[in-house]
């Protein structure tokens, strides 16, 4: 009984304080973050220096003798043309389609005429800069049409400069071409114009907009072949505007009438859909079986190994995961300043969602508290976060030369992807259990207010 009474004397006191200080952080900084531009400007900020690092990396992985490009070019064909350069890049593409079985010629291309005509490191490396800064924004974006939240937005747009960590070994942000931030680009460019088509004022351009979609998306999965198990976002984008679009009807009509609309809203999407079975037919019913002689590396299979490779995956995402003592050096890859910089995140969050709470809570931007959140929204957003996390997971789980390979400090490319929907689910628990400390605090702010009119 004392210690329940302790517990709850501690709990009282711990909640109360955080509410005081919180409040008193808020009274000196709202003036200054009135503009919701400011939010995202400051966030954003922190985003650029996060990935800007990508500068400071020298060639790495695949990169060293691909770029070497211009100079095979000249060898075969005797100049460097555009064409001679597309040449280069359809030989190398029918080569794994033959041997491997495996179509990502959107890759080949990119590829070849980066190194071709980008031949500076400096050049390169701002490319892949700009890559993976677009891939982010692109993903906060369509975050925020899905969840209609600002809260939500800016908070995981903050973590994403600290779930992003860059890897001594297959590391899919400094090497392999920004072929992840590539295929990143177009999935969710895919699932943006899907949700729009789902929103679209005539059938006619809602069924263009989702011709556009399904061709970005399947140029996408001809890009690597990750983004054929990202199909579920765009999926999910596009019903999330449907339900967007017919809210009264969804939420309040009890006759269920509003279904018949639903169902033939979906006809809309079959572009889309028409573009993920057409490829995973071609590549995974057509080539993968006439392939000649599939290496060991891409051989699939299952067994008790992929349970343990697949839950492996789920961590190396996170923060910290990948930590090296070597990252405290100031002008490291990482920066210099990990630990500093989740601590600082921390913090940011937290002071970030009370600003929201405490300047906009009567209008403008909503709390995001994951229990008072929309349910179809709420479910869409960690649907997003779960295949994000658990599709990279799941692929190196069923390739037999990953089983005795991945850990929790090691990992496949697949790894950028993750870092996503990790930054995507610290946002949700910053929301959910920091949100109901901060509303108190907002909430007495504004009574005091209220008491002293």
């Amino acid at each position: 009984m004392l210690m329940m009474n302790a517990k709850q004397t501690f709990r009282i006191y711990f909640n109360g304080s955080l509410a005081s200080v919180t409040n008193t952080l808020l009274k000196g900084v709202t003036p200054l973050w009135k503009n919701l531009r400011l939010l995202y400007l400051f966030t954003g900020t922190l985003f650029v220096i996060t990935v800007s690092n990508v500068m400071k990396s020298s060639w790495s992985g695949d990169d060293w003798p691909n770029s070497q490009t211009p100079y095979w070019v000249k060898w075969r064909y005797g100049s460097l043309t555009p064409a001679h350069v597309w040449y280069e890049a359809q030989y190398w593409n029918n080569q794994w389609m033959q041997g491997q079985g495996r179509f990502y010629v959107v890759q080949w291309v990119e590829s070849r005429f980066v190194f071709a005509y980008f031949r500076s490191l400096w050049q390169y490396k701002l490319l892949a800069t700009g890559a993976l800064l677009l891939a982010g924004l692109l993903f906060v974006y369509l975050l925020y049409k899905v969840s209609r939240s600002h809260s939500l937005t800016l908070l995981t747009l903050l973590f994403l400069s600290i779930t992003i960590q860059f890897r001594r070994d297959f590391d899919p942000h400094i090497a392999f071409v920004f072929m992840v931030p590539s295929l990143l680009i177009k999935v969710f460019l895919a699932a943006i114009l899907a949700h729009r088509s789902s929103q679209a004022k005539t059938k006619l351009r809602g069924v263009l907009l989702s011709i556009l979609a399904g061709v970005i998306f399947f140029i996408g999965m001809a890009t690597y072949e990750y983004a054929f198990l990202l199909f579920p976002i765009v999926l999910i984008a596009f019903m999330t505007g449907i339900v967007q679009l017919n809210e009264t009807r969804v939420f309040e009509d009890t006759t269920n009438k509003y279904k018949r609309y639903l169902t033939k809203d979906l006809l809309i999407f079959l572009p889309v859909l028409i573009s993920w079975v057409g490829y995973g037919l071609f590549v995974f019913g057509y080539l993968r079986a006439k392939a000649q002689g599939i290496s060991g590396a891409y051989v699939l299979g299952t067994s008790l190994k992929s349970i343990r490779t697949f839950l492996s995956q789920l961590v190396p995402a996170w923060p910290l995961a990948v930590f090296h003592f070597s990252d405290l050096v100031p002008f490291g890859l990482n920066g210099g300043t990990e630990i500093f910089a989740i601590i600082f995140a921390l913090a940011g969050a937290y002071l970030l969602y009370g600003l929201l709470a405490h300047t906009f809570g009567n209008g403008g931007i909503e709390y995001f508290h994951a229990t008072k959140m929309v349910k179809p929204y709420y479910w869409a957003i960690v649907i997003i976060g779960v295949d994000l996390i658990c599709s990279p997971a799941f692929m190196l789980s069923i390739q037999r030369t990953w089983w005795d390979r991945a850990g929790i400090t090691r990992s496949y490319l697949g790894i950028l992807i993750e870092e996503l929907g990790s930054a995507l689910f610290l946002a949700l628990l910053v929301a959910f259990f920091i949100g109901k400390n901060v509303k108190a605090a907002a909430a007495r702010t504004r009574k005091g207010k209220g008491g002293r009119k």
